[in-house]
């Protein structure tokens, strides 16, 4: 269920912790932190909620598309990021972001072969963009990599690393295979 915190909510939940969490001697500042992390969690929930809800009437919108799957995918929740990425698609089959996320979700979920599917018609989508290009490669190569094929992962990599040579989480991930 999803609801907007008002003043009063907001406070109480405030006043609960702080007495709940002196009552077992937590420090203010570990509760304060708590506290920020639980109501930015909640407020993200509810806006992509509101989010979803406006982009079923109105589709068009990219920029709420991009936003609402940043969103999702940034904090991990990879169904929701396949969902709304397919979604997207729908109403927007010529963007590379789209398959980009799509197909990290994927990768996340161990779907390799339906990832390498996603992320090879984004690539294509690509133009003048080395850094956009660099990330499709990179995902493509961890793809194969899922797969066992290493061979054509590392052909990736090396793709992706000579579009874009200071990617530190390629250099970082493919020194380790």
């Amino acid at each position: 269920m999803f609801f907007v915190l008002t003043g009063k909510i907001c406070d109480l939940i405030y006043f609960l912790f702080f007495t709940v969490g002196r009552f077992f001697g937590w420090q203010p500042n570990i509760i304060e932190t708590v506290l920020v992390k639980t109501f930015r969690a909640l407020h993200r929930d509810t806006a992509c909620f509101y989010i979803r809800e406006s982009l079923k009437i109105n589709p068009l919108p990219f920029e709420a598309w991009t936003q609402l799957i940043s969103s999702t995918l940034s904090r991990n929740k990879l169904e929701a990021t396949i969902k709304d990425s397919k979604n997207a698609l729908e109403s927007h089959p010529n963007q590379p972001f789209l398959y980009l996320a799509l197909g990290i979700a994927l990768n996340q979920k161990n779907k390799f072969e339906n990832a390498i599917e996603n992320l090879k018609k984004g690539k294509n989508l690509v133009f003048n963009n080395s850094f956009l290009e660099s990330d499709f490669n990179q995902q493509i190569g961890d793809s194969y990599y899922g797969i066992k094929k290493s061979k054509i992962a590392f052909d990736y990599y090396e793709m992706s690393l000579a579009l874009n040579p200071e990617n530190i989480n390629l250099l970082n991930n493919y020194s380790y295979y």
